[in-house]
């Protein structure tokens, strides 16, 4: 196992601009795509759902918060672009969230451009997905939440990154699946794949402003926990899905049934967690290893260290040793007999 020291620097310093530009970068293309009425740039996916305005710029205004978050010596100007920005995503996740929930519409969705009723196939022409709005709410406030420093903040702060994580992740299994249900609430407009995706990726940099504290220690330390935990995740969150898209797309051809799909799911999810456990395991096993050879080697020079002190303290000739400034460190029992001083006034003298 080894040391993930630099880890938490290099995590903070690089993720959290780099998904703040590429939040900025998807928001702006989709506003481009709306104001030359471009579907390419809306969807960017043919035949999939567009991303409404607001939530486009609710994306731009991640972007430009999150980056602003993330200098390390922000100027006043930096600081106040970015606190203005995280409150202005908030406040449109949450009034687009009034809207859907009291039926009340202000026209708030299309003061930026008009969607067709016919083209949006939906009950509320450009107003973005419920999901969609609640995710942005809980990211805008996590953002603003930066501006407190204690741990019990942060921890606050990473649960509401997740649940906004965990609604991109949802919709994202939804298209895998092809189920509309899981990226889109009832009777209110679905939440777009690149949506889904970007949320994702927002949601990592938001967790990479603080990797020290809160959920995010765990991660990134260097202890058997954190090691463990960078290597089961990637599998749950990429490995499973795909063995459940296999077995989903082999019943839908026909290939089998439902308990043979389901039979395949468990063989292939129990196979992997079994390789994986054991390829932990292994790692770190050779990591115990390799710290007691380190600890037996420690201890053998340790010893050799004693030994020649002991031979050096006991020697019939006066030793002595001095730093830089001439100034008396050490002197052997042979030394501190002929100048006549113990051992705490010797290292009074110069020489």
């Amino acid at each position: 196992m080894t040391s993930f020291a630099p880890l938490r620097s290099r995590f903070s310093n690089l993720t959290a601009p780099i998904a703040g530009g590429l939040s900025l970068l998807v928001g702006a293309l989709v506003l481009v795509g709306w104001s030359i009425d471009n579907t390419a740039l809306q969807s960017f996916i043919p035949g999939f759902v567009s991303m409404k305005p607001n939530a486009a710029l609710g994306f731009a205004l991640l972007g430009i918060a999150l980056s602003g978050f993330s200098l390390q010596q922000p100027s006043a100007f930096s600081r106040w672009l970015a606190i203005g920005a995280a409150g202005a995503v908030t406040a449109i996740g949450a009034l687009t969230g009034l809207e859907s929930l009291l039926s009340w519409n202000p026209g708030f969705d299309e003061w930026l451009f008009r969607e067709s009723s016919a083209l949006a196939g939906a009950w509320a022409p450009g107003r973005m997905g419920l999901n969609s709005a609640m995710a942005l709410v809980l990211l805008g406030s996590a953002l603003l939440m930066q501006l407190k420093k204690e741990h019990a903040w942060a921890f606050l702060c990473d649960g509401l990154v997740i649940g906004a994580m965990l609604l991109g992740f949802i919709a994202s299994l939804g298209y895998l699946y092809d189920e509309r249900f899981l990226y889109g609430i009832g009777r209110f407009n679905p939440m777009a794949p690149h949506t889904a995706l970007t949320l994702l990726g927002v949601g990592i940099g938001i967790l990479s402003l603080h990797p020290g504290r809160g959920m995010m220690a765990v991660v990134t330390s260097e202890g058997a926990g954190g090691y463990m935990l960078r290597r089961l995740l990637p599998v749950a969150l990429l490995v499973f899905p795909a063995i459940g898209w296999i077995r989903l797309y082999g019943e839908r051809q026909g290939f089998y049934g439902t308990a043979e799909g389901l039979a395949i799911f468990a063989t292939l999810a129990t196979a992997t967690m079994f390789l994986l456990l054991w390829w932990i395991a292994r790692s770190l096993n050779d990591a115990d290893r390799r710290r007691g050879q380190t600890a037996a080697a420690l201890g053998q020079s340790e010893q050799r260290m004693r030994l020649a002190l002991f031979a050096v303290d006991h020697a019939g000739d006066g030793i002595f040793w001095a730093d830089m400034k001439q100034r008396l460190i050490y002197a052997n029992d042979a030394a501190r007999r002929s100048l006549g001083y113990n051992s705490d006034e010797i290292k009074a003298l110069t020489i």
